[in-house]
């Protein structure tokens, strides 16, 4: 029998309004053409197509996980540039100079990635199965059947509770077909653990 569990007990807020991206956002993340804004329940859903799947839209997570990756990056990111500081202002060392550069873009670049690649990741519900597409500069589509999952996971953590986010995680038989979606709103990741558990057991019922 599949099962559900909820690893958070914080609700969604009520009265939430749709989501609006910052001018500083909008800078650094320019919105892509492929997207197109699709209003849903209390807040707006943006549609995203994969090469990967021709002709199936995917429904795009929040816009708002770009925020958290992105401050988390800034965080993680912080030391380096502390310590690039100071070797620039006390250490005459260029070599330490160097790879304290070399290593901040590496980690500017980084955080670019994960930042944009929010905006390519979505998920598609058929009759049959979940698809789950994810990836810029390597692409990857996750087909996960109703009838081989075994549990549904919703599960947050303060930055996402924050934004009244939480990640779905859905765990097979196999453990090479798991698969997760992250920046999911928590009213409609609530809705996706329902219906994936439903489906999950009616499907297996019928093997």
């Amino acid at each position: 029998m599949i099962q559900a569990t909820d690893s958070s007990r914080c609700e969604n807020p009520a009265g939430q309004v749709p989501y609006r991206v910052s001018d500083l956002g909008q800078l650094l993340i320019p919105r892509p053409p492929s997207l197109r804004t699709y209003p849903v329940l209390e807040y707006a859903l943006f549609m995203i197509m994969s090469p990967l799947a021709p002709g199936i839209s995917f429904v795009g997570i929040s816009r708002d996980q770009a925020k958290i990756r992105g401050l988390i990056a800034v965080i993680c990111l912080l030391p380096l540039l502390a310590l690039l500081i100071v070797s620039i202002a006390l250490w005459d060392l260029l070599w330490v100079t160097i790879a304290v550069a070399v290593a901040l873009v590496i980690g500017l670049f980084i955080m670019f990635v994960q930042v944009r690649a929010v905006f390519y990741t979505g998920y598609h519900e058929t009759d049959e199965e979940l698809l789950v597409c994810r990836g810029i500069l390597f692409r990857k589509l996750d087909v996960v059947p109703y009838g081989r999952m075994q549990e549904v996971t919703v599960e947050d953590g303060p930055l996402m509770r924050h934004y009244g986010l939480a990640k779905i995680t859905m765990e097979t038989a196999s453990s090479t077909t798991d698969t997760s979606i992250p920046g999911v709103r928590r009213d409609e990741a609530d809705r996706l653990r329902r219906r994936l558990t439903e489906l999950g057991s009616t499907k297996m019922e019928g093997l």
